[in-house]
């Protein structure tokens, strides 16, 4: 994998692989010719859209021919499912719902015992860097059941380095996983700007102990999204898993930069393309899972029907032996569950 800590040539910026939107253009002064300057510059420099063989016309020639900066965002038809992947950020409705995820929402992983075999693990969302502190606690419980169900159902993805982290503790080093096509910023090169074209990304450390010798079950749905679906994707590729699910996953095979500049309005572009390992591209199209469940399942029987593609003899679902449970449940204590449809 090569090193995505991208030299910094502006005040801040973030690399994020997540299901958002924002379509709401920033007011800015049509007669300000330097943002117009600007804003044409950050996208010939991250836009993965440069190919004129491939996108023709995606990257203006003459930024002053437009009559608002984010016309010439617009310029790069960065769409998916009505959303504008390529435009000024506005950070206020995100911002608010981060803020509010971060101080009330008490735990973003956790595990359920589903049978003394079988383990639940619920990650709710790469986001937030207390992520992957809860998901070490919790998978340093999980050595003595030989089948996991990692649940990624509404799970829109989050920052690249802490998915990384999450992945890279299932997966084997020098393993690897996932098809990227991504813009390059290296500001001693020649060019200083590149599209390094379609090459894998490889995992860097090898695999917690507690989660070796293990089978998978990925469950997904449609709002499985971004990095959640590097995540399943690898998953099935790298380790055999199982991807179950209601329907395909949300389709978003793109990841944005968000350019934080000083006194000028936050610009996100999209620098990243992935594909399978197979070279399938499922964008705007979805990660089609390995098995259909019927859409009339309710929760318990979706879990289940899960669980026997694990364990084919299991009957029904059952809380796992006191001392097993035990393991689990004794740190977990206390805490508080909210859904993110529930903030929103």
């Amino acid at each position: 994998m090569i090193n995505r800590n991208y030299p910094i040539f502006i005040a801040c910026f973030s690399f994020l692989l997540i299901f958002n939107c924002n379509n709401n253009p920033v007011d800015w002064h049509n007669d300000d010719l330097i943002e117009f300057e600007s804003v044409w510059q950050y996208l010939k420099v991250y836009s993965i859209y440069q190919d004129s063989s491939i996108y023709e016309g995606r990257i203006p020639q003459n930024p002053f021919l437009f009559t608002h900066p984010q016309e010439i965002l617009e310029s790069a038809h960065d769409t998916l499912k009505n959303n504008l992947y390529t435009t000024y950020y506005d950070e206020g409705s995100e911002g608010f719902y981060s803020t509010a995820m971060s101080k009330t929402h008490s735990r973003y992983v956790w595990l359920d015992t589903l049978t003394d075999s079988t383990v639940l693990l619920k990650i709710e969302t790469f986001l937030f860097p207390q992520v992957y502190d809860q998901f070490v606690s919790c998978v340093s419980k999980v050595e003595d059941f030989p089948n996991m169900i990692i649940d990624l159902r509404d799970n829109r993805g989050g920052d690249l380095d802490i998915h990384e982290s999450v992945l890279e503790a299932f997966l084997p080093s020098g393993v690897e996983y996932i098809m990227a096509r991504e813009r390059i910023y290296d500001p001693h090169g020649n060019p200083k700007a590149y599209t390094r074209e379609w090459h894998p990304w490889v995992t860097k450390k090898d695999s917690r102990q507690t989660l070796k010798n293990k089978k998978f079950v990925i469950l997904i749905d449609g709002y499985t999204a971004s990095a959640s679906e590097i995540f399943a994707s690898a998953m099935r590729e790298c380790k055999d898993a199982v991807i179950a699910g209601k329907e395909n996953s949300y389709g978003k095979a793109i990841g944005q930069i968000r350019l934080q500049r000083r006194k000028r309005p936050t610009i996100q572009i999209t620098y990243l393309q992935l594909r399978e390992m197979g070279n399938y591209d499922y964008h705007r199209i979805g990660l089609k899972p390995d098995v259909y469940i019927p859409d009339s399942y309710n929760e318990n029987e979706l879990k289940l029907h899960a669980v026997k593609l694990l364990e084919p003899s299991a009957t029904g679902l059952k809380k796992a032996s006191e001392k097993k449970a035990s393991q689990i449940y004794e740190s977990m204590n206390g805490f508080r569950i909210i859904s993110e449809e529930s903030l929103k």
